[in-house]
């Protein structure tokens, strides 16, 4: 039991340091929720109680009461982690209980051995609890352990060695345990398919884990291992940059306070005027209507969003009138901002009560006028049309329209 402890103790410090150093780490993949993997251990197992009565043609003349013994242990293994902090584990497999007594002198005065080769197929369901920033984390379930090997070895001096199976030896085990690990991440961040390496650590006490039906030998253990996970996760979406839903950059206003001595004082305000990201069409037209200022081929070359502030500083002294100005040019500022992003894309929803044919040459005209005018490729643009717009409009004629968005 010393020896049980001193390992319990040393798993536990290293336990505390990972809690505090150890991090885990962000991939660009979702975590899976489902692992699989195969496990190998050494099982430290500790033998007390009595045992004498080997089988029902032996029994030897000394008792044996204590022992110990490193017997391995193998399993295959499937986990559930919905989230970082809890799951469950299911473990099946080889479960060695196999130990060494210490030797005991016969009353001949003759040396005496006994070792057995116990072992079980061993069912371990667990809860498992761990936490979101490290791979640290505690398992505890119940076993279920069927015995397949019963054997033992027993010397004498001046006697012959005896083989053979314990007597009485029960055909089930329940008992517990309760452990800890800790998971190493093998694969890259960003693979879809995951790889993780854990070392771990479990106590199996002796409650539950008596052999024999007869005497009373118990068996304690402690297992140490690796287990290989896999699973496969998830790409995580990618967000895309809007363009034909960002505000217009604020306008510069300049305008004059004069005070008590009839000084005047020229102060510089910035205004962020809000443009309305729909284009209305008049009824029986599918033609961009002329209230919208639109350019040639070579004005738009030139055209740069942050015009639009000079002239509301040098003409506008209307705030409403300077607002329109803004929404008029809609579309220069939506070809400019594509032009400046060539990676971003968006999709031109048309809507006319008319039908779904009149609302996508709505679009259309719109996607024309960017193709020809500021050179967008047409492959960044998407049309649609609809009887109603999204979101509708209750007024007559506000459902005839073509509205930009990002996708």
């Amino acid at each position: 039991m010393l020896l049980i402890n001193k390992i319990m103790r040393k798993f536990f410090t290293c336990a505390l340091m990972v809690i505090f150093a150890g991090t885990a780490v962000k991939g660009q993949t979702s975590q899976p929720i489902w692992w699989y993997g195969v496990s190998g251990a050494a099982n430290f197992n500790f033998y007390t109680g009595t045992t004498q009565q080997l089988n029902n043609s032996l029994t030897v003349p000394t008792a044996f009461h204590k022992g110990s013994g490193v017997a391995p242990y193998g399993s295959v293994l499937l986990e559930y982690r919905p989230g970082p902090t809890w799951g469950g584990m299911l473990n099946v497999g080889y479960d060695g209980l196999g130990a060494k007594y210490d030797g005991v002198t016969a009353p001949c005065d003759c040396p005496a051995t006994l070792k057995t080769s116990l072992a079980y197929v061993s069912i371990e369901p667990s809860l498992r609890l761990g936490f979101k920033t490290s791979g640290l984390y505690f398992f505890a379930g119940p076993s279920l352990a069927i015995n397949v090997n019963k054997a033992f070895m027993y010397t004498q001096l001046k006697q012959p060695n005896t083989n053979g199976d314990l007597s009485s030896v029960n055909s089930t085990m329940f008992s517990g345990q309760v452990g800890a690990g800790f998971d190493i991440p093998l694969s890259a961040a960003n693979s879809v398919s995951k790889v993780s390496l854990s070392p771990f650590i479990s106590y199996h006490p002796y409650f539950g884990q008596d052999p024999r039906s007869i005497e009373s030998l118990s068996v304690t253990t402690v297992r140490v291992g690796l287990a290989l996970k896999f699973g496969k996760g998830h790409k995580a979406p990618v967000a895309e940059k809007p363009v034909a839903t960002i505000p217009p950059a604020a306008p510069d206003v300049t305008f004059t306070v004069r005070g008590p001595i009839n000084a005047p004082v020229t102060r510089q305000v910035s205004e962020t005027l809000p443009i309305l990201s729909a284009v209305f069409f008049d009824d029986g037209s599918t033609g961009i209507p002329s209230r919208y200022v639109l350019l040639t081929r070579e004005q738009a070359s030139g055209f740069k969003e942050d015009q639009l502030q000079n002239e509301q500083a040098a003409t506008v002294t209307v705030r409403s009138s300077g607002q329109l100005n803004v929404y008029h040019n809609v579309l220069n500022i939506l070809g400019d901002r594509m032009r400046a992003n060539p990676g971003a894309t968006i999709s031109l929803e048309g809507a006319s009560a008319n039908g779904p044919q009149d609302a996508k040459a709505f679009a259309e005209s719109i996607k024309l006028y960017l193709v020809t005018v500021f050179g967008i490729d047409g492959s960044r643009i998407a049309v649609h049309g609809s009887f109603k717009a999204h979101p509708s409009s209750e007024q007559p004629g506000g459902n005839q329209r073509a509205c930009p968005s990002s996708r």
